[in-house]
C-alpha cells in the first residue's frame, strides 16, 4: 500500500488494484525516467522514495504489479488516453531498461541556444516551435551533432557548448518499426551577429530570437510535451 498527500486530503494507492486509479491532482515520489509517447508522458517512478512531485490533472497511476510495459504503451495509443502515466516501480532503472530494450534506440542532437542579448534561439517546424536538433551522423559526437544541427537550421556558425543538459526520449514508428529517439541537449551561446536562415528543406519556415518572456508565452504555448518540459526545467534553473 502506498500514500500521497494533496493538501489535507490524503490518498491512499493500492499497487494490486485490479483497477488503475485516475486523479485531479496528487503528490508523488520523484520521477526517475520518463519517456514520451504520442506526446505523452510514461514516467517511471521509484515506490520508495521520499519527496514530492507535482502532476497536472488526468494521469493514469499504475504499477508494475496491475500492468505491463507493452500494456502500458498501448494504453497512451488509445484515441481516448489519460494525459500521462505513473508507473511505479520498485526499481526504475531496471524497468527502464526494460523498456528502452523494446525500442530501437535513435540518437539525435540539438541545443538551446542563446544570444549576447540573452535571448533563445527558436524554429518553427511543422506547425510548432521547436529548438534546432537532428539525428547524429555515424562517426561523430553528440556534442559535434548538436553544434551542426544548429548551424544547417539556423543559418549561423559557430556556437560554443557551455554546459550539458538533461536528455529527452520519445517514441515514435517508422516503417512498421517502433523507435525510441535520445536526444541529447546542449546549453550553446552564440556571439555572432549572423542573419537567421531556416532550413526550408527540414520543413523550417522560420527561425528567430524570443526573448525570454516571449519564449514563455509563444514558444512554450505550442511546442511538443518533452521540450516544454525540458525547457521549463531550464527556465526555472536560470531564475535559481
Amino acid at each position: 500500500m502506498g500514500s500521497s498527500t494533496s493538501g489535507n486530503r490524503r490518498i491512499q494507492i493500492n499497487f494490486r488494484s485490479s483497477l488503475p486509479i485516475f486523479l485531479n491532482r496528487i503528490y508523488l515520489p520523484h520521477v526517475i525516467h520518463t519517456a514520451y509517447l504520442h506526446d505523452k508522458p510514461l514516467h517511471f517512478v521509484e515506490v520508495y522514495n521520499a519527496g514530492g512531485t507535482d502532476f497536472q490533472p488526468g494521469y493514469l497511476i499504475t504499477s508494475e504489479q496491475e500492468m505491463t510495459l507493452e500494456q502500458a504503451i498501448r494504453e497512451l495509443s488509445k484515441e481516448k488516453s489519460p494525459n500521462g502515466i505513473l508507473y511505479l516501480c520498485e526499481h526504475p532503472d531496471t524497468v527502464w531498461l526494460q523498456f528502452c530494450h523494446m525500442f530501437t534506440l535513435v540518437e539525435a542532437s540539438g541545443g538551446v541556444v542563446e544570444n549576447a542579448d540573452g535571448e533563445l534561439l527558436a524554429i518553427f517546424r511543422k506547425g510548432k516551435w521547436d529548438l534546432p536538433k537532428g539525428k547524429v551522423d555515424g562517426g561523430e559526437s553528440p556534442e559535434e551533432a548538436g553544434i551542426r544541427e544548429v548551424e544547417e537550421e539556423c543559418g549561423i556558425t559557430s556556437p560554443v557548448i557551455e554546459s550539458e543538459l538533461r536528455p529527452t526520449f520519445h517514441t515514435y514508428e517508422e516503417k512498421g518499426r517502433r523507435l525510441l529517439k535520445k536526444t541529447h541537449w546542449y546549453r550553446m551561446r552564440y556571439e555572432g551577429n549572423e542573419a537567421l536562415l531556416p532550413q526550408l528543406e527540414e520543413s523550417i519556415t522560420d527561425a528567430r530570437w524570443m526573448s525570454r518572456d516571449e519564449f514563455s508565452r509563444v514558444f512554450l504555448g505550442n511546442t511538443y510535451a518533452s521540450l516544454r518540459a525540458m525547457l521549463e526545467r531550464y527556465l526555472k534553473s536560470e531564475k535559481a
